[in-house]
């Protein structure tokens, strides 16, 4: 099953010299998401879709975990509200998740 990834909110920043989609890209190559999706809407339906907002910085190991599961959300508390800046769910839920 192939395994996608897009990111939402590319904030043009380089950190470590890496712009948000290089650092992300290196991470998630070594975890079996091997193809970057520059538009959403060329997602098959099949596989999964891990989800990355690009104006967080993630720990591999919190990238690991939503590699290793599916269908999962993962959120921070900012200003009292929680916020979904991950998730790795069926190709078919992608909408569904970037709607909420």
């Amino acid at each position: 099953m192939n395994k996608y990834w897009y990111m939402i909110r590319n904030p043009g920043i380089r950190l470590w010299n890496l712009s948000s989609e290089d650092r992300l890209r290196r991470v998630l190559k070594g975890l079996g998401f091997e193809y970057f999706l520059q538009d959403i809407q060329a997602l098959p339906s099949t596989g999964s879709i891990l989800l990355v907002r690009g104006d967080y910085l993630f720990d591999e190991r919190i990238l690991q975990v939503l590699g290793n599961e599916q269908n999962v959300i993962f959120r921070v508390t900012r200003n009292n509200q929680s916020i979904p800046v991950a998730a790795h769910v069926q190709a078919s839920l992608a909408p569904v998740v970037l709607d909420a």
